[in-house]
């Protein structure tokens, strides 16, 4: 016999102790409330590594069949670059997209990049990126799969659906595709909506950490450091989770010319809102698009009083 306890943290440096255990036994997945046939292994083996002592078979036996995995989902979406100045279009309908420069959604690079952070120090086992829109988004989700990521979903429809839609959207990919983590950017710089991680964490009922600077993998889940308007914000999240991705999380790395050559071999699923069984009616209609108004020249004030006078009685101000 062997201490299980002591046996159990060599082989697991994370223990099965979370309420939504991510499992596989035998090539099955399981994931979430663990029920049915599927209870049986789960059981057994946290029994195991919680008596005083257990039978080394035993233990070498689901050490080598029962591995804990997570699977993160990156949400990623086709903007204008961000280094290209908007255009709005002459009918004020939206802005100039034909011919612009389309790049991935800077903080979705982000999310990706933390993503691959995680699965590099053994936290995760799949990183799937996913992008909702026209036939286009196929090159954003290959820039994605570059930098590291396994494979892509893509939900083809006509544009991209607004955010409550696109949170079903996500719902049902993260339901078929057992998801524990989902990555998202804090917003696009498009719509500047901010809207569908939160969406997405309510329709899950699941822990959302929004803005956030750091991700660390504890015994308990994650702990997490958010940007909040006073200054730094530290909490411990369970899984499943969602979270959201500020600038400072990390400086997303650049794709290889080697990776770029393996990304266009990597599988990218295509399905349609029709198969997930989401309705995508649009509830908000754009009735114009116009650009802000030109900023004024400043002038220069030769002191103290002149500049409160002409706060005062010009801009007024103060």
């Amino acid at each position: 016999p062997v201490r299980a306890s002591l046996f159990a943290r060599e082989i697991f440096p994370v223990l099965p102790e979370r309420k939504n255990p991510m499992l596989h036994f035998k090539g099955q997945s399981f994931t979430g409330v663990v029920t049915g046939p599927s209870l049986f292994p789960y059981c057994v083996f946290h029994w195991l590594i919680h008596v005083e002592f257990a039978p080394l078979e035993l233990l070498h036996y689901f050490a080598n069949h029962f591995v804990l995995t997570m699977k993160i989902l990156v949400p990623v979406k086709r903007v204008i670059d961000a280094n290209i100045r908007v255009r709005v279009k002459d009918d004020h309908s939206g802005v100039e997209t034909a011919n612009i420069k389309m790049a991935m959604n800077p903080f979705c690079e982000i999310a990706v990049e933390e993503a691959l952070r995680l699965k590099e120090a053994g936290n995760a086992e799949e990183i799937v990126v996913a992008s909702v829109g026209p036939s286009k988004c196929v090159e954003t989700m290959r820039n994605g799969l570059a930098m590291g990521a396994d494979r892509g979903i893509h939900v083809l429809c006509d544009a991209s659906p607004e955010p409550l839609a696109l949170a079903k959207i996500l719902k049902r990919v993260v339901e078929r595709e057992s998801i524990g983590l989902v990555l998202l950017g804090k917003q696009s710089i498009d719509d500047d909506n901010n809207q569908t991680g939160q969406m997405l964490a309510a329709l899950l009922g699941w822990p959302l950490g929004s803005y956030i600077s750091s991700i660390t993998i504890n015994d308990a889940g994650f702990e997490i450091v958010r940007e909040i308007d006073s200054g730094l914000e530290k909490l411990q999240l369970v899984a499943p989770a969602v979270m959201t991705a500020d600038l400072r999380l990390n400086e997303p790395r650049y794709a290889s010319l080697p990776n770029i050559m393996q990304a266009k071999k990597k599988p990218i699923e295509e399905l349609t809102p029709g198969d997930l069984g989401v309705d995508i009616t649009p509830r908000v209609q754009t009735l114009k698009v116009h650009e802000p108004s030109a900023r004024k020249a400043g002038i220069m004030v030769s002191s103290a009083s002149e500049l409160v006078d002409k706060l005062k009685n010009e801009a007024k101000v103060i």
